[in-house]
């Protein structure tokens, strides 16, 4: 079995994925180790009702911007954003996006001196050690590199997966083209 090192890659759910909560997802990798996977969902906008009730009990003034992250721990929240915003309790997940998981990051997203780009997630998608490696042998999962104008874009989420796919495809035939010019 190949290893595959996701992270900092989407991987973008096949039609192989029978499970219906990853069916036509995306998921952005942010941890990919000895000790296992973890990512989160990136096209699965919250039900707007649920979404409401959630911004209500949270102050968050966004409510079309929050997004199931994935099955794992769904009481939790945080914010997925632009690399321009960071407190003590950021993180950074690559060059151009971060995430914080604490009450600060709300209120200044509300006053206006929070970051550019932003999201809600609730949850996280995780994996036990070489268990994701063997779905995208199995050909549940496409891998792709990540493109952060993906993330931030307003485009319907419902539409996430195609937008994905066109993109990996993209990326795909451009590394191909590049390897036809080189040799």
């Amino acid at each position: 079995m190949a290893i595959t090192n996701t992270q900092g890659k989407i991987i973008i759910a096949t039609p192989h994925v029978t499970d219906k909560q990853f069916q036509k997802s995306v998921i952005y990798i942010h941890t990919d180790d000895v000790t296992g996977t973890v990512g989160v969902m990136l096209n699965l906008p919250m039900d707007y009702d649920m979404a409401v009730s959630w911004s209500h009990d949270i102050n968050w003034q966004y409510p079309n911007r929050i997004f199931h992250g994935g099955p794992v721990e769904q009481q939790l929240g945080y914010v997925i954003h632009s690399s321009d915003y960071a407190r003590d309790s950021s993180i950074q997940l690559n060059e151009a996006i971060s995430y914080t998981g604490t009450r600060h990051i709300v209120d200044d997203i509300n006053n206006g001196v929070g970051p550019i780009d932003f999201l809600l997630v609730t949850g996280y998608c995780a994996w036990g050690p070489q268990q994701l490696d063997l779905e995208i042998n199995n050909n549940m999962w496409l891998v792709a590199d990540f493109d952060e104008d993906y993330l931030f874009q307003d485009l319907d989420r419902d539409c996430g997966w195609e937008v994905s796919v066109n993109i990996a495809a993209e990326n795909r035939v451009s590394k191909l083209l590049n390897l036809v010019d080189t040799a």
